[in-house]
């Protein structure tokens, strides 16, 4: 049993330095090639890849929907005194 444990231990070692070292050199020395990026839940909330100036349009353009909706809940103003 002693060498058993030995081994896991042996293992353990060197899967953590693997997975830190990986991590190390993608995040501190910037080498994505032989270094793993760490990419948890937040990966399952991609569904498509787009260019930086269109998400954030989308980004501007709900923000501009919701403040409208926000706006449209809480004023009692007829429509035409909300509006420019």
């Amino acid at each position: 049993m002693g060498k058993s444990i030995n081994l896991l231990e042996k293992l353990w070692a060197r899967g953590k330095e693997f997975w830190i070292g990986g991590l190390r050199k993608a995040a501190i020395e910037g080498d994505i090639e032989s270094g793993s990026l760490m990419a948890g839940q937040s990966v399952g909330l991609v569904n498509e890849v787009k260019p930086v100036k269109e998400i954030i349009r989308d980004i501007i353009d709900e923000g501009l929907q919701e403040a409208e909706r926000i706006n449209d809940m809480y004023c009692a103003c007829p429509d035409s005194a909300n509006k420019p």
